[in-house]
């Protein structure tokens, strides 16, 4: 997968399960170039979950967002300069070394 990595939360994005994912990150910050996060599984995303995505995109990271239903509505919120994949494929071949 070269530099990045993959966060496939499920469930609902908000609150604990935000603060989790954040401390997550934090731990392998040093560890990748690049995050593919895949909201395809995500129930929902709540306050917590918009408020991390907008953290990640502040950061200046290389992140690329998958997108299911529910993450689409909350995406809206997070800004238009993020970049959306409709496809894990897709999105982890931006990351695959040549």
């Amino acid at each position: 997968m070269g530099g990045a990595l993959l966060i496939a939360p499920s469930g609902t994005l908000d609150g604990e399960q935000a603060d989790r994912l954040r401390r997550v990150l934090a731990s392998r910050e040093a560890t990748y170039e690049g995050l593919v996060l895949d909201l395809r599984d995500l129930a929902g995303i709540g306050e917590g979950g918009v408020a991390l995505m907008r953290e990640l995109r502040e950061r200046a990271r290389d992140v690329i967002f998958v997108a299911g239903p529910a993450a689409r509505d909350a995406l809206r919120q997070v800004g238009d300069d993020i970049v959306i994949e409709d496809d894990l494929e897709r999105a982890l071949a931006r990351h695959r070394l040549a």
